[in-house]
């Protein structure tokens, strides 16, 4: 009977980390595009390459990678696949209404007029673990009241940034090509670092 227990034990567990989603279940009514790119499962990939903010506002997509997308979105573009890292200010840290992805908008400098680029954490189980934590250390580690929207650029932390470097893949969220609504009207670019494979504050 203990190895019974014990076998159902494993199983529910094994379960419960590949078949649901992170605590955060609301997915809203947005119709993203290229959910497969940007909640995909890291892998062993080159070696991680070093960016800067100036690099990533400034880039462009071209019309060779717009046909690729048209004719799969869900086909990785060269440029996807690499892994960065880049350390910044975040401003803004919150749950996505439309999703539950953890949403945030950071710039290089300490000054919140500086253009920003977003780093989003999925809500899918892949990303729980660190989905979870960062949401965790905001309370623990930062001493800020429990809630699913941050914006430091207005009181929370007393209205000042918080320092960290994030790492993950480079994407280009094609739901927003012109930029509209795209997070606040200080992010300066589609390209955006999703999915963040790790977050480290400063």
């Amino acid at each position: 009977m203990k190895i019974l227990y014990l076998l159902l034990g494993w199983f529910l567990i094994g379960t419960s980390f590949t078949s649901f989603d992170c605590p955060c279940s609301y997915t809203g009514t947005a119709e993203h595009k290229r959910n497969k790119i940007k909640n995909r499962i890291p892998q062993k990939q080159s070696s991680l390459e070093s960016i800067s903010f100036k690099d990533i506002l400034k880039m462009k997509i071209t019309k060779d990678e717009k046909k690729q997308i048209y004719s799969d979105e869900n086909e990785m573009l060269e440029r996807e696949k690499k892994i960065i890292s880049i350390t910044g200010y975040a401003w803004i840290i919150k749950l996505s209404e439309e999703d539950c992805d953890i949403h945030i908008e950071l710039s290089e400098n300490n000054s919140v007029s500086e253009k920003r680029i977003i780093a989003e954490i999925p809500n899918t189980a892949d990303y729980c673990k660190l989905h979870e934590r960062v949401l965790h250390d905001l309370i623990s580690k930062f001493h800020l009241n429990k809630k699913n929207d941050y914006r430091f650029d207005k009181t929370d932390n007393g209205g000042k940034a918080i320092k960290l470097t994030v790492t993950g893949f480079l994407f280009w969220d094609s739901g927003h090509p012109t930029n509209k609504n795209h997070g606040s009207k200080q992010v300066g670019t589609v390209w955006e670092i999703h999915p963040l494979t790790k977050l480290e504050w400063e």
